[in-house]
C-alpha cells in the first residue's frame, strides 16, 4: 500500500495513509519505493490561482486530498512523497488542480505506477495552454499538447536528492506562444532563396517575338460612335430583381431575402457560431463556449465547476463537478461507500 507523506514543509496538509502499512522512513538504510510528485504552474497559472490541490487515488480507489498555498512563500516547484510498502505498484490516479478560492483554474490527471526499490519524481507542470485546449479521453492536456493521460516509466525521473525548478528559457515553464519550441527550429528567412530565383532572361521573349507596330489594328476600324446603345436602353437599377421578389435584409434561411440570385451569401457555415454547418443550428453548449470549426461544433472551454466528461458536445458541459457524485470535482473521480459530492468533494453530509 502507500503512505502519503509531506515533505519539508512544502504542503498545508498531510495526506496520510491509503492503506496500513508504514513504509520505511528518511533514516533506515532499507531501499524505498516511492514516488515524489512535484508540482510546478507557468505564471499564467501562479498570477489566477492561489494554492495547488493534489489528490490521490490508489488501485482500491482510496482517495486522500492535499492543498498547498501559494502565499507563503515557499518556493517551487511543491512536492508530495508517496511511499509504497506492498500490494499493487499501480495503476496510481493523480489529479493536480490549480485553486482560486473554491473555484479550479485547471486540471491535470495522470496515471503512474511505483518503481520497485527506486525514488521516482513525477513532474506535472499546469500550462495556460491548457484552458482553451479540449482533448477527448483518455488524453489529457499537458505541456505540450493532448497526451495520454498514462505516465510511462521512462518519463519518471530519478531522484538525485533534490527537485530543480525548471528553467523558464528551455522548459515548459513559459507556456507562451513559443512553449516547447527550441530556438533551433526556427527556419532562417533568407534560407534557400537563391535557388528559388530565376534568372531574368528565363522570361523575356526575344525581341523578333513582339507583334510588329505596323499589326496594330487601324483607328478606322473602331466602332463608330453612333453604334453605341443609346443612353434611353440602358438597363434599369432594379431591372435585376425577379419578378415578384421583395428585397430584405439577407438572413439565413436557405432564401434568397435580397433578391440578388444567391442565397445566404452573407453567412459562413463553416464557423458562425449561429449557424454551424446549417442555418439555425447554433454552436452554443450547456455551460461552456463553443467554437465552430469546419461546420461542426466543438467545445472550446467549459465553465468553472463544470466539463464535458463524455466528450459529446451535443449536450455540452454536461457534469457539474461540485454535485455529480460519478465525476466529483472532476471527471471519473467517484464518491465510494455512500459518500454525496458536495461542492467538489465526497463527504457523507453537505453541510
Amino acid at each position: 500500500m502507500a503512505v502519503i507523506r509531506l515533505l519539508g514543509v512544502r504542503w498545508l496538509v498531510v495526506l496520510g495513509l491509503l492503506a496500513s502499512g508504514l513504509a520505511c522512513l528518511p533514516g533506515c538504510h532499507t531501499p524505498r519505493t516511492e514516488v515524489i510528485v512535484a508540482v510546478d504552474a507557468d505564471a499564467s497559472i501562479l498570477a489566477l490561482s492561489d494554492a495547488f490541490r493534489i489528490e490521490v487515488t490508489a488501485p482500491d480507489g482510496t482517495l486522500r486530498t492535499a492543498t498547498a498555498s501559494l502565499s507563503d512563500g515557499a518556493p517551487l516547484p511543491r512536492t508530495l512523497g508517496l511511499y509504497w510498502t506492498e500490494g499493487s505498484l499501480g495503476p496510481y490516479r493523480v489529479v493536480v488542480t490549480a485553486m482560486r478560492g473554491t473555484s479550479a483554474v485547471t486540471t491535470r490527471e495522470a496515471h503512474f505506477s511505483f518503481v520497485r526499490d527506486r525514488t521516482m519524481v513525477l513532474r506535472i507542470t499546469l500550462v495556460s495552454r491548457c484552458l482553451t485546449t479540449v482533448c477527448t479521453a483518455p488524453l489529457v492536456c499537458g505541456e505540450d499538447g493532448c497526451r495520454d493521460v498514462d505516465i510511462a516509466m521512462a518519463e519518471l525521473e530519478p531522484w538525485v536528492g533534490t527537485i530543480e525548478r525548471l528553467d523558464a528559457g528551455s522548459s515548459p515553464i513559459d507556456a507562451g506562444p513559443d512553449s516547447g519550441r527550441p530556438d533551433a527550429y526556427v527556419t532562417p528567412f533568407d534560407a534557400g532563396i537563391d535557388a528559388f530565383v530565376a534568372m531574368p532572361d528565363a522570361f523575356v521573349e526575344p525581341p523578333d517575338a513582339f507583334v510588329p507596330p505596323d499589326a496594330y489594328v487601324p483607328p478606322d476600324a473602331f466602332v463608330p460612335p453612333d453604334a453605341f446603345v443609346p443612353p434611353d436602353a440602358f438597363v434599369p437599377d432594379d431591372a435585376w430583381i425577379p419578378d415578384g421578389c421583395t428585397p430584405s435584409s439577407e438572413t439565413c434561411n436557405g432564401l434568397d431575402d435580397d433578391c440578388d440570385l444567391r442565397t445566404d451569401e452573407d453567412f459562413d457555415l463553416t464557423s458562425d457560431l449561429a449557424n454551424c454547418g446549417m442555418c439555425g443550428r447554433a454552436c452554443m453548449p450547456a455551460h461552456g463556449t463553443g467554437a465552430c470549426m469546419a461546420s461542426a461544433c466543438e467545445i472550446a472551454a467549459c465553465n468553472p465547476g463544470f466539463d464535458d466528461c463524455d466528450g459529446n458536445a451535443d449536450n455540452g458541459c454536461e457534469v457539474d463537478l461540485n454535485t455529480d457524485t460519478n465525476n466529483c470535482r472532476s471527471c471519473g473521480t467517484m464518491c465510494m461507500g455512500g459518500r454525496m459530492c458536495c461542492r467538489g468533494m465526497c463527504r457523507f453530509t453537505c453541510m
